[in-house]
């Protein structure tokens, strides 16, 4: 009797481990390592010709134009098998054949064909992701509403706005110090009230002035003012061009203006515009400025970088991938360094911020 109720405990006992074992959740299959630089032979985007695949993302990088400006949109993923695939929430089956992978969506049997390439940039090389440092709420000193600024210069030591009111109804500069980002108000002259206290753009061209350009009716203008009284220096006439000015960008030596579609340098001699330079980013322009090497082009909420002397683009900086920030308008303080006026959506808030470029 003894012998049989130890054989009995026995059984059940290895019948109970072997029901445990059935509960154990079984591990999902992997998709082949897909993670990597791919080009596109097929794909319902054609603007994106490379990808690069990450542990959550597949990333495409683009090239808008002749000028090879950057983009870089991103679908995040996740493996359900071996073979299937969760693009935002769409269903994807996943085949490999060599090199070449192929990513089919189950709804309408569009489809990606990507090829292996190990020359394609990281996501991150391609775009880099750079972080704003808040430091002023434009509504401490900017009387209207919004409390937008749409354009910054920089002049000995000091980041400048365009003009505006200030909270006492006042048209003034504020004048921002970039290392501590402390303000003071340059109050605009009576005579100036009209022209530099209205702008929206302003840029420091040398020979201590300041310049500023009215799309107006029925002619432009083009104003120039002493830097340390403000007081009107030059006005130029021109016939009334396609759009406005959004921002003005110099390096002491040449300026450029960002219009609707485009940017084009000013003639200092003939006192004209150039030709239109199209980089192929839709609307208007969020930022715009120079120095002896590059030219710095915002676009929503990245800031393009090209050699100045070919305009091919060499680095794109995104100012938040989250989609928290717009720009809406930056200058240069030094190499890498950036003072750039922006709105953040988490908040609701215009902000002055701080940006260091890798």
């Amino acid at each position: 009797m003894k012998k049989f109720l130890i054989l009995f405990i026995s059984i059940t006992t290895a019948f109970s481990c072997s029901k445990d074992d059935d509960k154990t959740d079984t591990p999902i299959d992997q998709p082949k390592e897909l993670t990597g630089g791919y080009v596109v032979v097929e794909g319902i985007d054609n603007n994106h010709p490379k990808v690069y695949i990450d542990d959550t993302h597949i990333n495409f990088l683009g090239e808008l134009d002749s000028y090879k400006s950057r983009t870089r949109t991103k679908r995040e993923y996740e493996a359900v098998s071996e073979t299937e695939l969760l693009v935002e929430d769409r269903s994807a089956m996943v085949s490999w054949e060599d090199n070449k992978v192929t990513i089919t969506f189950d709804t309408d049997n569009s489809k990606y064909i990507f090829i292996k390439e190990s020359s394609v940039p990281t996501a991150e090389e391609w775009v880099t992701t750079v972080d704003p440092v808040s430091k002023i709420q434009l509504s401490d000193f900017v009387n209207q509403n919004p409390p937008e600024i749409a354009d910054l210069a920089y002049y000995n030591g000091y980041v400048y706005t365009h003009g505006h009111q200030d909270l006492n109804g006042d048209y003034v500069l504020t004048k921002i110090n970039p290392n501590d980002f402390s303000t003071s108000h340059i109050p605009v002259p009576s005579g100036s009230t009209g022209t530099l206290g209205y702008g929206s753009n302003i840029e420091y061209v040398g020979s201590n002035q300041f310049w500023i350009y009215h799309w107006g009716n029925p002619l432009d203008h083009m104003y120039a003012f002493n830097s340390s009284t403000l007081e009107e220096t030059n006005s130029i006439e021109m016939p009334v061009q396609f759009s406005n000015v959004f921002q003005l960008g110099s390096n002491g030596t040449d300026l450029y203006g960002a219009f609707q579609n485009s940017i084009r340098k000013w003639n200092f001699i003939d006192q004209i515009w150039g030709n239109e330079i199209e980089f192929g980013h839709s609307g208007p322009r969020y930022g715009l400025d120079l120095d002896s090497n590059y030219l710095y082009i915002g676009s929503n909420r990245t800031i393009h970088k090209y050699d100045l002397s070919t305009f091919k683009a060499v680095a794109a900086y995104d100012v938040s991938m989250d989609n928290k920030y717009v720009l809406t308008g930056f200058t240069l303080v030094s190499d890498n360094h950036l003072v750039a006026s922006v709105y953040n959506f988490d908040d609701t808030t215009y902000e002055i911020v701080s940006i260091e470029l890798p």
